[in-house]
């Protein structure tokens, strides 16, 4: 098998921003601003507007709190900033009619799929308070939001450039020499995917004032179609390479990928519910299978591979295994399977009833033991013995005869059957959280397979 197939696929797949920017000119009327409570109205024009209104507009901001673990937080270590919410102020600004909407399908998302704008808030970052937000997400609105959309107004300032991160990638978008250059009243824009970490760096000077928007998916009854492009092209004949070569998996199997982006998942559903969301090379990836007719699937992966007194294993599930809460759990002594630290055989019983609970009620078409190259093989032998006398055979029917094999291409993260999600947001939704899954696909032994063409 070539790890430089393998190494290929995997640069590729990174090799795609998970952003769009620009900037446009903008007709004036469009950069008015007007704000206020009650009879205390205001008008801002943002193309002769001075530092006077913009401390005004300021003062007239609530402070801006974020969410973390489910919660509303105040806190100006964090984050320092200005917000209205939309019953505090107007504007004729129409993203759309800038076609701003156009550029985030066809660059952003790279797919036929059609876009929704929410406005959301007003934010403004200014000295002399100062103004930045340390990292963070973008908390999702609903099951089909997928990014934001920021828009800066042409309100001198410097510093408060975004930062935003990706796995191990990062990128600092500034645009400084962008409104330097307008000849024309202009506003500067960005468009991200709203699971990538990011933050607004420290005002130096002056005041940054911007609009945001929620990006929804429209809509639609069927997996969103790739725009041909370089990357298409290039991820295309990278994924043909690795399939063609019959020392890939020669017995058959799975191509193993860790989705590079993070998903607003309901619990509820099958994982596969996420196909027609799918975002970026994400989406890039699944669309390519499409092309080449190779069956591919989202899952859920659940691994152990601690060294513990219980049997090694790697689940792939199309639902989210849930598990009571480990307080609600009791030993045979009537007392919590929770004791934090514990090296001793109690935190194995409390894993045992975890995965019990979890998995009990789900029949082998819904969760399906594999082995993944390379990592720790599964401890199958011994699922009916463990060194503690606990019995695992009712884990036996998730495993075929023989065990599917996976080659993970891009890594993969477990899913623990217990798990807290905290994450620090730009607001708080109680009922929505991202996941992380993984894209499986299936690939014929080497000997029947059919070779693979652009």
């Amino acid at each position: 098998m070539s790890a430089t197939k393998i190494n290929a696929l995997r640069e590729v797949l990174t090799d795609r921003d998970p952003f769009c920017r620009g900037v446009c000119s903008v007709p004036g009327h469009q950069l008015l601003l007007y704000y206020g409570q009650g009879t205390d109205l205001h008008r801002l024009d943002f193309v002769h507007s001075t530092a006077g209104e913009l401390e005004a507009l300021s003062q007239a901001c609530e402070p801006a709190s974020f969410g973390f673990n489910n919660k509303n937080v105040l806190d100006e270590t964090y984050r320092k900033a200005g917000k209205m919410d939309l019953d505090a102020f107007a504007t004729l600004f129409d993203p759309r009619s800038l076609r701003i909407h156009d550029i985030i399908e066809r660059e952003l998302l790279a797919t036929d799929q059609a876009v929704e704008l929410e406005l959301s808030r007003l934010n403004v970052y200014g000295k002399p308070k100062g103004g930045f937000f340390k990292a963070h997400q973008d908390t999702p609105s609903g099951d089909d939001m997928f990014g934001s959309l920021v828009v800066i107004f042409p309100a001198p300032h410097e510093g408060g450039q975004l930062s935003l991160r990706l796995g191990d990638q990062h990128w600092i978008a500034d645009f400084t020499e962008q409104f330097a250059a307008a000849t024309e009243p202009s506003v500067c824009f960005i468009a991200f995917f709203s699971d990538v970490e990011h933050q607004v760096l420290p005002i130096t000077s002056g005041h940054r004032v911007t609009l945001t928007y929620n990006l929804h998916f429209r809509a639609q009854n069927n997996i969103p179609r790739s725009l041909s492009g370089p990357f298409h092209d290039k991820l295309k004949a990278r994924l043909i390479e690795l399939v063609n070569d019959t020392e890939t998996l020669p017995k058959g199997g799975y191509l193993g990928l860790g989705l590079c982006h993070q998903y607003v998942y309901d619990e509820t559903k099958p994982i596969d519910s996420l196909l027609d969301k799918l975002k970026g090379s994400d989406a890039e990836l699944a669309n390519v299978c499409e092309e080449l007719g190779l069956p591919y699937s989202l899952r859920l992966l659940y691994a152990q591979e601690q060294d513990l007194a219980w049997p090694y294993f790697h689940l792939l599930s199309r639902m989210k295994l849930n598990a009571p809460a480990p307080m609600d759990l009791l030993g045979d002594n009537g007392e919590p399977l929770l004791r934090p630290g514990s090296s001793d055989g109690h935190n194995e019983e409390r894993l045992h009833q975890l995965l019990f609970h979890a998995i009990h009620r789900f029949g082998p078409e819904d969760v399906e033991g594999v082995e993944i190259i390379g990592r720790q093989l599964d401890r199958i032998d011994d699922l009916d013995q463990t060194e503690e006398g606990r019995n695992y055979d009712f884990m036996e029917k998730y495993y075929k005869d023989p065990v599917p094999q996976v080659l993970e291409v891009k890594q993969m993260s477990s899913v623990l059957c217990e798990t807290a999600y905290a994450c620090y947001g730009n607001c708080v939704y109680t009922d929505r959280f991202y996941a992380t899954a993984c894209m499986m696909i299936y690939v014929r032994p080497g000997e029947s397979r059919e070779r693979l063409s652009l």
